[in-house]
């Protein structure tokens, strides 16, 4: 009866002791899979490695969590690890970027990181600076974004920007050091804005520029006409409604739908909107109006009938014909009814 009992208590003790091995080995199969180390465990947990385009980096030998980040479901202890791994010596001369290109990041990470290089997402180049800051892409776009925000407001309208043209990153000298936007010569309006983004120091200097650009649409209701116009006639309120365009793809200047009283210079569609160069101030005189022609000398003043043979506005010069003698000369105009030789 005991031999049986101590036979019975013995293998009850292997078998747990069977229950505990197969238990560490899961374990450990867990472990491996999270380590960064074996290329199979990464896949299986879903996240990979980001190699940066730029990035700065400190110390004589590059580390790999300077120049990267991972992406996916992390196992932080096991990035904390492979993070930590120096790759190949750092630049030699601070704030001097050296670049290289994908197919030597490719061989470089291979060779400090065996297997694990297989998990890298590579960009199609890598920056590196010794000391200083970087700034990529997408935080110099939110920077330009905020800094024409306010400028625009004169503008009026609904504006966006989209399209944004930047450096994948800009390299500045040292932290402390700011950007700025600097406009181009074409200044802030709706369509391609050109500008340049600097780095300021901390004294005021320009340390260095580099150009960009965005596209900058602006909405807008303008003046529109209601039906064809032709040219000479006379604009006039029933003659005008209004749509709502993107200035950014207007081909000239939209006008304002202030001042006047305007005429039609060039033809204008129905629902077209009026350009500023499709008008022009109503003339106090039109070709063919009858005038009186004043003309005053030291001993002479005359005073007789003539007819505008162009339209003019006040002290425009314009030719006038004499209907008594048909002699045609220039005259400047006083008033809608006057004309005057001087």
């Amino acid at each position: 009866m005991n031999a049986q009992v101590r036979k019975t208590h013995k293998s009850s003790t292997g078998a747990r002791r069977l229950v505990a091995l197969l238990a560490l080995a899961s374990l450990l199969a867990v472990a491996v899979a999270a380590r960064v180390g074996l290329a199979a465990g990464l896949k299986d947990v879903g996240w990979r490695i980001k190699i940066h385009e730029a990035a700065i980096v400190s110390g004589e030998r590059v580390r790999l969590a300077e120049i990267a980040s991972p992406v996916g479901r992390v196992d932080q202890a096991a990035w904390n690890e492979i993070g930590a791994r120096e790759l190949w010596q750092a630049p030699p001369q601070p704030l001097k970027p050296m670049l290289i290109n994908k197919p030597k990041l490719k061989e470089a990470l291979a060779q400090y990181l065996g297997e694990d290089a297989e998990l890298c997402i590579l960009p199609s180049a890598l920056a590196i600076q010794q000391g200083g800051a970087v700034v990529l892409q997408d935080e110099l776009v939110r920077h330009v974004v905020n800094s024409l925000t306010p400028r625009i407001a004169a503008l009026g309208g609904e504006a966006e920007f989209k399209d944004a043209q930047a450096p994948q990153y800009v390299f500045l000298s040292d932290p402390a050091n700011t950007l700025d936007v600097e406009i181009g010569p074409n200044g802030l309006k709706p369509g391609r804005v050109s500008f340049r983004i600097r780095e300021i120091g901390l004294d005021g200097r320009v340390i260095h520029r580099v150009a960009a650009s965005v596209q900058l649409d602006l909405w807008k209701t303008v003046p529109a006409a209601a039906r064809p116009l032709n040219s000479n006639e006379e604009l006039k309120v029933q003659d005008i409604t209004f749509v709502r365009k993107n200035l950014a793809y207007l081909r000239e200047e939209a006008w304002d739908g202030k001042g006047g009283p305007w005429r039609i210079k060039r033809p204008v569609g129905a629902n077209e909107p009026i350009y500023t160069a499709n008008i022009e101030g109503m003339p106090l005189i039109k070709r063919g109006d009858k005038v009186s022609l004043i003309f005053k000398g030291k001993h002479v003043h005359l005073h007789v009938q003539a007819e505008a043979m162009a339209d003019g506005g006040y002290d425009a010069s314009i030719p006038v014909r004499n209907l008594q003698t048909k002699v045609q000369v220039f005259a400047r105009i006083v008033d809608a009814k006057t004309v005057q030789v001087f």
